[in-house]
């Protein structure tokens, strides 16, 4: 085990600076945690340091077996609650529900850490999920930051950074085999703002969390580790997928809004997988001079419906 992390290391060092062009900083230290998960895989020790009750992938959708030909579409078991498909850039892990009812900050945080405010948890680290992510292609970029600024009047607005990174499609497979989006489980709290436009949070971005070091030990550490923060639902700043928009993680600059649908919602204990597609941008359309037409206007985007109607994967 530890001559196999030796070499991994030694060869993360060597790479540092093409990594550090490709993906930038944050991936580059985060790819330590990838170094660490793939010397476990390779030691056949994954599954000693994954939580031994953890749900597994179901079964049906498992990969092939090393005695079938590999197909564009195989499955990549990192451990039993996470696998990858590198060619699809998807990512899916096993969750369990933990609430019915309540005022939302997570998606899904991390067992132990934001269960009282989440829909769903995963019994691990944020860092695994990361670490998986990029295994599968994704390019993590930063969070999204925000703070509150004094105008002259004396009021106080709402200064916000978007989120940088890859998009993230999150879906949900229920135990039926129906497939919704994460949106699906949150509604407008009815004792809360109305709100302005359109439903809950439902674009996110790989951000990728943050490091910081111990101020004691100098010691680097991934933060939605500690915070469990790892799909938000609002903007704390250290989460490892957020929404695209800035949702202000303080009742001061945004009142709470977003709450359990508790109709929708499995009861809690009930085991699902948390499905993580990587978005692509659309091809630019080519310029009226290469294809010989007559410049049209632009035509405004349709706007994706939220209705959350269930799809069979």
């Amino acid at each position: 085990m530890k001559a196999a992390r030796g070499e991994h290391a030694a060869l993360l060092r060597a790479d540092r600076r093409g990594a550090a062009r490709e993906v930038g900083c944050v991936a580059v230290r985060t790819a330590a945690v990838m170094v660490s998960l793939g010397a476990a895989l390779a030691c056949g020790c994954a599954a000693t340091d994954a939580p031994t009750d953890s749900p597994a992938i179901p079964a049906e959708r498992a990969p092939q077996s090393p005695a079938e030909p590999a197909t564009l579409d195989a499955w990549t078991v990192l451990s039993p609650s996470i696998r990858i498909q590198r060619a699809a850039s998807r990512v899916e892990f096993a969750a369990t529900s933990v609430i019915e009812t309540g005022f939302l900050e997570e998606y899904v945080c991390t067992v132990g850490t934001r269960e009282h405010e989440s829909l769903f948890a995963f019994d691990g680290k944020a860092s695994e999920i990361h670490a998986a992510m990029l295994l599968a292609g994704f390019v993590a970029g930063a969070p999204g930051q925000w703070r509150e600024v004094a105008s002259d009047d004396g009021a106080f607005r709402v200064e916000g950074v978007a989120p940088r990174g890859d998009g993230v499609d999150v879906e949900v497979r229920l135990e039926d085999g129906r497939v919704v989006p994460i949106a699906y489980f949150v509604r407008a709290s009815p004792v809360g703002e109305a709100p302005s436009a359109g439903g809950p949070p439902s674009r996110f971005v790989f951000g990728g969390s943050r490091f910081r070091a111990d101020r004691r030990t100098g010691v680097e550490r991934y933060l939605a580790d500690g915070s469990g923060s790892l799909i938000g639902l609002v903007t704390f700043g250290d989460e490892t997928i957020g929404p695209s928009e800035i949702v202000p993680d303080q009742a001061s600059a945004a009142a709470p809004l977003w709450e359990a649908f508790t109709e929708r919602m499995p009861k809690p204990g009930t085991k699902v997988t948390v499905l993580l597609s990587r978005r692509r941008a659309a091809p630019p359309a080519p310029h009226p001079s290469e294809t010989g037409a007559s410049p049209r206007p632009p035509v405004p985007a349709p706007v994706e419906p939220n209705d959350g109607t269930p799809r069979k994967d």
